[in-house]
């Protein structure tokens, strides 16, 4: 034991053992230490020890204040009216997800995250609109989450969370009647729910360590009877594996002639023809980073070790959101270059032969190939979509929030004509019961639509209509992508996710910490982190955005 403690970044450890039999076994070493972010950090040690229980009792007063201030509904407390509003407006789920992002920021687990190092920066505080409020609030109930997270944790394996897909989130899936008589006992003033759907209903203040350890439970029980890890199992499994042909010339030179309307001569296309006639339920493995097919690319000499094979899933997905294929098209933000998102793409809504359709549910295949395997796929589409594959067209979770974000042109308008009174109404709106979806096609919102003018009275509704339809505008395609995905990750064992959760575990973070790179990077040939070119090098990686963060990655990784 360390008579003072030491502050340290690495711990090198030497042991020594006079006999060994079947070489040494260590079962687990433990360590007493303290993160060097911590607020008590710098006062360790003999000589500073009155001084760190006088800080201590000071953070333990500060959260206790706000977390008694969760159960006052009225007044304020102590004089301190902040901490009351402060604790009650705080948005558990966005909490969630930004003590994630700190604590991988830290390097640490977020369920080991002390809450007084949740100190989140301007950046981050806007970004979950938490600007105004206190952050000895946002820390204690921080503290209470973690508290649930680890009451849940044991509780969620006695859980068939598979029940809950259907029964509280897809309710377009259900009869009239089932709605009506569900919406009815929602209405009732005393509702009695089992445990386990209040477990369920908390699933956004949910970690994401602490849901995976019962998704990865489901996925093991869900695959296919070939997925073994003895060494006969796996040389079967190499020569049973699909071999696809790629002609990546053939596809640049189609892309470039514009000619290949439908997309087939695309690495995405050659891929889905080559595995079309091949039965997509097969690829339910449990083995991370397991290559479910090879891929030799024509004309090129490859060898697949797996390296044409995940070349040519990350083509693939380029082709998808790109000119190659007609599937996937930038959403009118891009195209208009207005608001956010505007490097997102949505499924085509055009896009509705039996033909594209198939090509849909392979996107969704792929989709749950990389839930499986863990090899994230570069998909960038909106929340739009991955709320639809959770739940369904009519999600009730879907908002005009979700327009703007695709289209803030269209809501902008809307807006207007919302805010246009009676009297100057018919000299400043002509426009008709029709809308144009992101495709840039005309259609009619109700029957004769293109004859029935909007007005004062009927404005209202026009907008209602305008929003619904430009929602569901790609509900078809994304009905189908779900069908995909569902043959190789059912939706039911992904109730517990929220849609941000989703497309993390599929497309992975695409936001690169400049510092996480920093801390693991390593400097040889005379050179070291004060070295002038190296401090020029940081700063310019610091200037670049994401997207060239991305480049920059792939450049150095060789993909």
């Amino acid at each position: 034991k360390l008579p003072d403690p030491v502050r340290g970044k690495f711990i090198t450890l030497k042991i020594i053992a006079n006999v060994v039999h079947n070489g040494l076994h260590i079962e687990y070493i433990k360590f007493n230490c303290i993160h060097g972010k911590h607020p008590l950090s710098d006062l360790m040690g003999k000589n500073q020890k009155d001084a760190a229980l006088v800080t201590r009792s000071e953070i333990i007063t500060a959260l206790k204040k706000y977390i008694n201030s969760l159960n006052e509904t009225e007044g304020d407390m102590d004089g301190d009216a902040g901490a009351v509003s402060d604790a009650i407006l705080i948005d558990n789920e966005s909490l969630t997800e930004m003590s994630q992002i700190i604590a991988n920021r830290l390097s640490v687990s977020v369920s080991s995250l002390d809450c007084v190092m949740l100190e989140p920066t301007k950046e981050e505080l806007k970004r979950f609109k938490f600007q105004d409020t206190n952050i000895r609030a946002l820390q204690a109930r921080f503290a209470l989450i973690k508290y649930l997270n680890r009451l849940v944790t044991p509780l969620l394996h006695y859980i068939d969370i598979t029940l809950f897909y259907s029964k509280y989130e897809n309710k377009s899936d259900t009869s009239h009647k089932q709605q009506a008589a569900l919406q009815q006992s929602m209405s009732t003033k005393k509702i009695t729910k089992s445990l386990s759907a209040q477990v369920h209903e908390l699933k956004g203040c949910y970690f994401m360590s602490t849901k995976k350890s019962v998704f990865d439970v489901l996925l093991a029980s869900t695959a296919t009877s070939g997925s073994t890890s003895t060494r006969s199992a796996l040389n079967s499994n190499v020569e049973s594996r699909p071999r696809i042909t790629i002609n990546r010339i053939k596809a640049s030179r189609a892309k470039q002639s514009g000619t290949d309307t439908t997309g087939k001569n695309s690495i995405f296309g050659q891929l889905f023809e080559g595995l079309r006639n091949y039965r997509w339920s097969t690829f339910k493995t449990n083995k991370k980073g397991e290559q479910l097919w090879n891929v030799q690319f024509s004309g090129e000499g490859s060898i697949d070790v797996g390296g044409p094979y995940r070349e040519s899933l990350t083509y693939a997905i380029q082709d998808l959101q790109s000119s190659a294929t007609p599937l996937f098209i930038l959403c009118p933000n891009g195209k208009n270059s207005v608001g956010l998102n505007r490097e997102k793409w949505i499924p085509n809504p055009s896009c509705t032969s039996s033909l594209y359709l198939q090509m849909y549910e392979f996107v969704g295949v792929l989709m749950g190939i990389a839930l499986r395997t863990k090899q994230t796929l570069a998909f960038d589409l909106p929340a739009l979509v991955y709320k639809q594959l959770l739940t369904g067209a009519n999600n009730l979770n879907l908002d005009i929030s979700d327009l703007e974000a695709i289209d803030k042109l269209c809501v902008q308008a809307l807006n207007e004509i919302k805010n246009v009174d009676e009297a100057n109404f018919e000299f400043i709106v002509y426009e008709a019961f029709t809308t144009s979806l992101s495709n840039g096609h005309i259609v009619e919102l109700c029957e004769n639509g293109k004859n029935i003018d909007v007005t004062y009275k009927n404005s209202e509704q026009f907008i209602s209509l305008v929003i619904k339809k430009r929602l569901s505008e790609c509900a078809k395609q994304i009905e189908h992508i779900k069908r995909g995905l569902n043959l190789i990750c059912q939706q039911r064992i992904l109730s517990l996710f929220t849609w941000y959760d989703l497309e993390r575990m599929i497309c992975g973070d695409p936001n690169i910490d400049v510092e996480v790179l920093r801390k693991h990077t390593n400097y040889q040939g005379g050179i070291s982190s004060t070295s002038t070119v190296v401090k020029h090098f940081w700063n310019t990686l610091h200037s670049f955005t994401q997207y060239e963060r991305q480049l920059f990655l792939r450049f150095v990784w060789g993909r």
